[in-house]
């Protein structure tokens, strides 16, 4: 019942409180400076305050809102967590192990609360846990540095046989505690003591919260062109218009309907391989043509869709989802062969990544 309450509390101040954000993620880094590599190099604290500032970067970017506790003590950031009523709350640690010098044990893992009776958690910890966990191994091995033996994350109590303090005291979010690397080894400290290093740690946090939470980390943003761009062409013959209302933009282009190939053509810049739905803008009214063609191409060649630009004027119409390679290969172009005695209209295209 309590979480439905925090919940009930959150989306009345969503509704009320301006801006509003998609996600709210609470940054928890390690305080403990005396807490340092063999050599002295590598201090933990000093190092986690920077992956969060990082981490939080990342997060503000996506459009989230972030919270760093910053040097708050164990006790003061999870009052200011509970205060600030998060969806998630990231600690950001390095490990330890040996008796003081260098040591074998290497790579990442990560601690959620776990009842100590029965091991039994909540699940969306464990997801946020294991997220977490496996994009910070998926980052770190890009420079040489990866898993860790075991499975890599561990229930709290289960784990160590006692609560660890800040998941034990965010009862009312999703709370994760990572361990990322160790700096008691050799190889996983010199990533650590560099800003790659601290910054492939952030990043596989933040892939993490946005991999539990459905967010894609980096979407792609939609392509429009509109006939004023410089990646739309036509010929002479298609004359500029502006007195439609449902226009998009200051203009559009028409052409009168005749039996021959003169095309209006958007070519965009296609940045990623994969699915794209592709639509089109025109104006409507009764002199326009109920049957002419877009032909949308893509990666497995071309298709012609016929639409009816006496309707549907003012908004984007779908018009094909297909597979696009990379690159300017893919035009789509708005035909004026239909019947005579109309008028095709040219005015945007946009493509939009599935």
């Amino acid at each position: 019942m309590k979480k439905y309450c925090v919940i009930a509390i959150v989306l009345v101040v969503a509704v009320i409180a301006t801006p509003t954000y998609a996600l709210k993620v609470y940054s928890n880094p390690s305080i403990q400076t005396n807490n340092v590599s063999p050599d002295g190099t590598y201090n933990e604290g000093y190092s986690m305050q920077s992956v969060s500032d990082l981490f939080c970067t990342k997060c503000a970017n996506r459009g989230f809102a972030t919270r760093d506790s910053d040097w708050l003590s164990l006790s003061a950031a999870c009052s200011d967590a509970d205060a600030w009523n998060p969806d998630c709350f990231v600690a950001e640690h390095t490990n330890a192990a040996g008796s003081g010098g260098w040591d074998s044990n290497h790579g990442t893992m990560g601690l959620y609360w776990a009842n100590c009776s029965d091991c039994s958690y909540a699940a969306l910890d464990r997801t946020l846990c294991v997220k977490c966990v496996d994009n910070c191994i998926s980052q770190f091995a890009t420079a040489g540095r990866g898993a860790m033996w075991g499975s890599g994350y561990y229930g709290d109590c289960c784990f160590y046989g006692y609560h660890l303090y800040v998941l034990n005291n965010t009862p009312d979010m999703n709370s994760v505690l990572i361990e990322g690397l160790f700096h008691t080894n050799y190889d996983d400290t010199q990533l650590l003591k560099t800003s790659n290093g601290r910054n492939l740690y952030a990043e596989g946090l933040y892939r993490g919260v946005c991999a539990t939470y459905g967010y894609d980390p980096y979407p792609v943003q939609d392509i429009i062109i509109d006939n004023t761009s410089g990646s739309f062409s036509a010929s002479a013959s298609w004359n500029t218009g502006t007195s439609a209302t449902d226009k998009y933009g200051s203009d559009y282009r028409w052409r009168s309907t005749a039996a021959t190939s003169d095309p209006a053509v958007w070519t965009p810049n296609i940045p990623v391989a994969g699915s794209w739905t592709v639509y089109a803008w025109w104006t409507a009214g009764t002199n326009r043509s109920s049957n002419s063609a877009y032909q949308v191409y893509y990666s497995g060649g071309s298709v012609n869709v016929y639409v009816n630009q006496q309707t549907n004027g003012g908004k984007w119409n779908t018009l094909t989802t297909q597979d696009f390679g990379t690159g300017t290969g893919y035009p789509t172009k708005k035909s004026c062969w239909a019947t005579t005695g109309y008028v095709v209209i040219a005015d945007a295209v946009k493509w939009h990544k599935n």
